[in-house]
């Protein structure tokens, strides 16, 4: 194995099942940092017994639910970077189906003015015909119950 556990980067163990790295500074200047999940720090073990020579990448990728060439670059990555090399890279984003903040708030604002005795299905087709927002009407449904516009047959609503 060459260098230490995080090669280069400083890191200690906070608790059990953590490590807490220090993370570079992302491209635009914010800290990519936090500590290591558990499912982060079993993939630094194993890379580290793959590395050691004490593990093969296929039995290594079964351990961790992924193929030996993805076992092979990670432990390339461990070599380059140390233990922020593991670090999944969509920590902290945004997903790419996430509806935007102002159409969710759009949704809530012209149920509670216009569409407050409809149910999700009869909004959905309103909003589409109406006002040119096309939603699945999970999504509206979703969104009514989050704001407290919408309960379910089973659920009685909360009393504030």
């Amino acid at each position: 194995m060459r260098g230490s556990a995080v090669s280069g980067d400083e890191a200690q163990t906070s608790g059990p099942g953590q490590l807490d790295v220090t993370y570079p500074a992302q491209a635009d200047g914010t800290p990519a940092g936090g500590a290591l999940t558990a499912k982060e720090l079993d993939r630094l073990r194993v890379v580290q017994l793959v590395l050691q020579r004490r593990l093969t990448r296929v039995s290594a990728g079964g351990m961790l639910g992924i193929g030996p060439r993805q076992v092979a670059r990670l432990c390339d990555a461990y070599q380059r970077q140390g233990a922020v090399g593991l670090v999944s890279r969509k920590r902290g984003r945004v997903g790419n189906r996430k509806l935007p903040p102002s159409i969710e708030a759009q949704v809530v604002e012209l149920t509670r003015r216009l569409y407050q005795d409809c149910g999700p299905t009869q909004v959905r087709k309103n909003l589409a015909e109406q006002h040119g927002i096309q939603l699945a009407k999970e999504t509206v449904r979703k969104i009514l119950s989050n704001a407290g516009l919408w309960f379910s047959k089973r659920r009685t609503p909360q009393v504030k």
